[in-house]
């Protein structure tokens, strides 16, 4: 294991980041860039060509073009812009232009949690109290969904609320899912409705937030929870609750899996990672380089390298593979980066 500490890494104004700033997520686009979403410092980007960090906020663009600096979610668009789901709304910044706009007034004051650009090219725009939105070629549709209990949401009382929504995926089958609090189901886009998975396999009922829709290989989903992880068949409508894997009851972000056939698996104990090849499991975390091992968000970027945000820290994890299997390099970019 090889373990890299960059001295530091300001910011394009000077600016350093420190400790206290919360990474909410990160994303990695088409051309290499790594955009970080934080909750006080807006957007940062890095890039292999730029050395300092980029920063998207109030301060950095003129007449403090970002009204809110919270962001929790973004997606690149199909024209190359980033949209930004904020505390407050959402937004669209400009690389090109280096400009933030606020692209649809109806969504202004939204409290965005979570974005999702299908195969259509639709944008999918999923809130904590007020449902979900789906934007395609500029027209906004608002799906909103029964209450099946109080509309105050609580974490510590089972009562599912459908309106906060989490996250979205469209699988290889052409089926569209959604995770609302209180669990996952398939969605139909076009009634608007959501048929539960726990409503026909009550073996999920304990997973009511799931974080993260992501492929897993061999014709199979990976839902990863607060609970840990579970897979589902959609061709065979069979679910696997038990899966024989390390710590699979373990709170569980999100997975990625990447060209080689290696799933990462980001959880608060640790990153995990399975070769679906060979059948190994390895395990980074603090012991091995990571800055803690609460690792929050997952990005794959354009030469198969693994980025892993913790609450205040990035690193960029590079698998190298070898005659036993594989090793990892960790190169962080922590507290004054």
């Amino acid at each position: 294991m090889e373990v890299f500490t960059f001295p530091y890494l300001m910011q394009m104004n000077g600016k350093k980041i420190y400790p206290h700033t919360d990474i909410s997520k990160i994303y990695a686009d088409e051309r290499g860039g790594i955009w970080i979403a934080t909750l006080a410092e807006g957007l940062l980007f890095w890039h292999k060509d730029i050395y300092h960090l980029h920063t998207v906020n109030s301060a950095a663009l003129t007449s403090g073009r970002m009204p809110d600096e919270g962001v929790k979610c973004m997606v690149e668009d199909v024209d190359g812009t980033v949209l930004a789901g904020t505390i407050n709304g959402l937004l669209r910044y400009d690389p090109e232009t280096d400009s933030m706009t606020v692209p649809y007034p109806e969504l202004r004051n939204e409290l965005c949690i979570s974005l999702y650009r299908d195969s259509r090219d639709r944008i999918w725009l999923g809130t904590f109290y007020h449902g979900a939105f789906c934007i395609d070629n500029g027209k906004i549709r608002h799906y909103t969904f029964p209450e099946t209990g109080s509309a105050e949401l609580s974490y510590y009382v089972e009562t599912p609320n459908l309106n906060c929504v989490r996250a979205f995926y469209e699988d290889y089958l052409g089926n569209f899912w959604i995770s609302v609090y209180g669990g996952v189901g398939r969605f139909d886009t076009e009634k608007g409705t959501i048929d539960m998975l726990r409503d026909s396999h009550p073996e999920v009922t304990r997973f009511m937030i799931v974080r993260d829709i992501c492929d897993h290989g061999d014709g199979l989903l990976l839902f990863s929870g607060d609970n840990g992880r579970f897979l589902y068949s959609p061709s065979e409508d069979r679910v696997e609750t038990d899966m024989h894997s390390v710590r699979c009851y373990t709170q569980s972000n999100q997975a990625v899996l990447d060209d080689r056939g290696l799933l990462w698996i980001a959880t608060s104990d640790g990153l995990f990672i399975s070769d679906r090849t060979s059948g190994s499991v390895y395990t980074v975390g603090v012991s091995s380089g990571l800055p803690n091992d609460n690792v929050i968000s997952l990005a794959v970027d354009n030469m198969n390298n693994i980025w892993a945000a913790t609450f205040n820290s990035i690193s960029r994890i590079k698998a190298i593979r070898n005659d036993s299997g594989y090793s990892f390099s960790v190169s962080n970019f922590s507290e004054d980066d």
